[in-house]
């Protein structure tokens, strides 16, 4: 991310001058963009059991609540309500998951509704190959 010749570290995220070394923490900037495109079978790994973890408490959840959360709400909403940690609700990379309510059936007898999470993946950016969806 670059503005006017400025740029932020993919390792530490301080804002800097655009240079070809981190003048905060020395890494070599193509560097460590190239590892952050790479995810490691470690992190994609760690990012599922947390997803398959996520499904089932957001599972248990949906019994107690009157409304899931909006999608402006996201998952952030039962952090801040406490049912959730920021822990469960963030990949291997430290992001948060994208949180997606879709209603199915929505009338005066029934309320279906689905919700999708998943991880951005190392590049961060959703609908690309590296996207990680719940189980």
């Amino acid at each position: 991310m670059s503005v006017k010749g400025n740029m932020v570290c993919p390792a530490c995220e301080q804002f800097q001058p655009k240079a070809k070394l981190c003048a905060h923490c020395g890494v070599v900037i193509a560097k460590a963009n190239s590892d952050q495109r790479s995810p490691t079978k470690l992190q994609v790994s760690q990012t599922q059991s947390t997803l398959r973890t996520l499904k089932t408490r957001l599972y248990i959840l949906s019994m107690e609540w009157r409304e899931p959360p909006t999608n402006e709400q996201g998952l952030q909403h039962l952090v801040q309500q406490g049912a959730l940690t920021a822990a469960e609700t963030t990949d291997a990379w430290g992001r948060a998951f994208a949180y997606r309510l879709e209603w199915k059936n929505e009338n005066s007898f029934v309320r279906e509704y689905e919700i999708r999470v998943h991880s951005r993946g190392a590049d961060g950016l959703s609908n690309t190959h590296d996207d990680i969806g719940m189980p």
